[in-house]
């Protein structure tokens, strides 16, 4: 019995990391991912992928937007009074009124091109 998991470890070990990690990804396991692409890294292996692993594993980082959001409570309540006239529509917002709306959008945002302080607006699409 001992030989057969033994013998399990040495293939396991002789298949890439990359296919072995992506295998995990493809099952959810997130942890596990983790865990061998360090043990990976720890070994030295060379696999080109590793880099972009790496990146793509790294836990989530924290910044902040050098655009300052402010008060949505009005497009919020502007949604509730007036999303069911808008449904399959993209819909432009900027306090409590309504900047523009299209089928698409880009339709939308070709329209909010003229529209000053467009940057500002909420979009949002009322399925």
């Amino acid at each position: 019995m001992a030989r057969a998991a033994q013998v399990a470890h040495d293939h396991e070990a002789a298949v890439p990391y990359v296919p072995r990690i992506w295998k995990l990804l493809e099952h959810a396991r997130l942890k596990a991912a983790r865990e061998l692409l360090a043990e990976a890294l720890r070994e030295g292996s060379r696999e080109p992928e590793l880099d972009y692993l790496s990146e793509l594993l790294a836990p989530p980082r924290q910044s902040t937007s050098p655009i300052k959001d402010f008060d949505r409570s009005a497009e919020f309540r502007w949604l509730a009074e007036h999303g069911e006239e808008y449904i399959g529509q993209w819909v432009a917002m900027l306090g409590d009124g309504l900047l523009a709306h299209a089928p698409t959008l880009d339709e939308l945002l070709a329209k909010l091109k003229t529209v000053p302080d467009e940057k500002r607006a909420l979009l949002h699409y009322i399925g």
